[in-house]
């Protein structure tokens, strides 16, 4: 999360009850999957929320070409919950693209 990116605080509030309905714990392994074209300011929200709930939060970002399934599994390996920013992430996760339905942009 950059300096300067700073998200709506209601994107965060509402990121930590879908995070928590999903099941995340302190302490758990946390994957944000982003793209180029994923929104910093999504991101931060993302990760100020998992960060709230304790959890241990690394963000990846997907490569041009790169398969988001063959992308996911991958983090899927090595984390207890990963959190899709992209776009196919976002459009298929009815919580998370809830909280930015305002958001324009993936």
């Amino acid at each position: 999360m950059g300096a300067e990116t700073i998200p709506e605080w209601r994107w965060v509030r509402d990121l930590l009850d879908v995070f928590e309905e999903a099941g995340v714990e302190p302490g758990q392994s946390v994957v944000v999957l982003r793209e180029r074209a994923t929104r910093d300011d999504l991101v931060a929200a993302a990760e100020l929320a998992l960060g709230r709930l304790g959890a241990d939060v690394v963000t990846i970002s997907r490569g041009t070409g790169d398969s988001v399934a063959t992308v996911a599994r991958a983090a899927l390996d090595v984390a207890d919950f990963v959190a899709d920013l992209t776009l196919e992430g976002l459009t298929e996760s009815a919580g998370i693209s809830a909280v930015f339905s305002e958001a324009e942009g993936p």
